[in-house]
């Protein structure tokens, strides 16, 4: 004659192989084929993307700084007294026109 409590026991020890068995397959996201920002992980000879556009020339020249920021181009160009010496690529997060600042007052000017 069976116990009652056995028919529980198979059925909590046939579910812990399954899970124990099915959770031994490799994850997706942690496989070498995973793509991320820099690249690819898993020994791939990827690296973080290059940039092509920036650049400061602007330590010799004199006169009142100031950045103007397009939003459409995704870069911030560096002016001295009205003289281009520096572009940036940026990532601002927004879609858009151009912005203006002059100083040091931080304020957008459109």
């Amino acid at each position: 004659m069976d116990h009652p409590l056995s028919g529980l026991l198979r059925v909590v020890v046939c579910v812990g192989l399954v899970l124990l068995v099915t959770g031994c397959g490799e994850d997706p996201r942690y496989s070498a084929r995973t793509q991320y920002l820099g690249g690819t992980y898993g020994g791939a000879a990827a690296g973080p993307p290059r940039d092509t556009v920036s650049y400061w020339d602007g330590d010799s020249v004199g006169g009142s700084p100031s950045v103007k920021i397009s939003l459409g181009e995704q870069r911030a160009y560096f002016y001295k007294s009205g003289v281009l010496v520096g572009v940036s690529q940026l990532s601002t997060g927004r879609e858009g026109g151009l912005r203006r600042f002059s100083g040091n007052c931080g304020r957008a000017q459109r």
